[in-house]
């Protein structure tokens, strides 16, 4: 069973849901054996954070965005056709879009794929929420998230903290604090 909004909790988990659905779309098709999916799905997942970032935004569920997108004509644009009461239209407008662009212009996509892939991550992240709210981090925050988790995991695996503190230009006690928050997050999810 998919995890569903409400079991994201923060926005952390809310990052970890959109990367994991990018990357698992960018997975199923066949891509040139350099792309970096990974990478791929994390700059997508950013730039919806950096498009939405400290808000709740609510997507259309996916009986209606599939109906949609299997309009021949439809395009990216279509969307502005939809009542002006609604939010969800221009949400998924811009995040289709910055897929699309994302792809296209950075990664050297065709424009058929592009379009495909910002298609099928949207419908994704319409189906895990089914309608409902969903709080999208601040790209900074997700920065300093990502790096606060480095040091965890390099930390975990027997680097030092006075080599984490000097790699990551932090003092030593701004480390531990990282890595004793870190350790009591595993520690309640056991």
């Amino acid at each position: 069973m998919s995890p569903r909004y409400d079991n994201c909790k923060t926005g952390i988990q809310t990052f970890d849901l959109i990367k994991n659905i990018s990357e698992s779309k960018l997975k199923m098709e066949t891509l040139p054996e350099d792309t970096d999916r990974k990478a791929i799905a994390h700059e997508i997942t950013l730039g919806i954070c950096n498009l939405y970032g400290g808000r709740t935004i609510y997507m259309a569920t996916k009986p209606g965005l599939v109906k949609l997108f299997k309009d021949a004509e439809f395009s990216w644009d279509l969307l502005e056709k939809c009542s002006p009461s609604l939010k969800w239209p221009s949400i998924v407008k811009n995040i289709g879009q910055m897929i699309f662009t994302l792809l296209k212009n950075k990664h050297d996509f065709s424009k058929t794929k592009s379009n495909y892939f910002a298609k099928q991550i949207v419908l994704e992240i319409a189906h895990r929420g089914e309608g409902r709210g969903l709080y999208i981090p601040k790209g900074s925050a997700m920065k300093t998230e990502q790096r606060n988790r480095s040091i965890h995991r390099k930390h975990t695996s027997g680097v030092g903290i006075g080599e984490l503190a000097q790699q990551y230009n932090l003092s030593e006690q701004q480390t531990y604090k990282i890595i004793r928050q870190k350790n009591r997050l595993s520690n309640d999810r056991i």
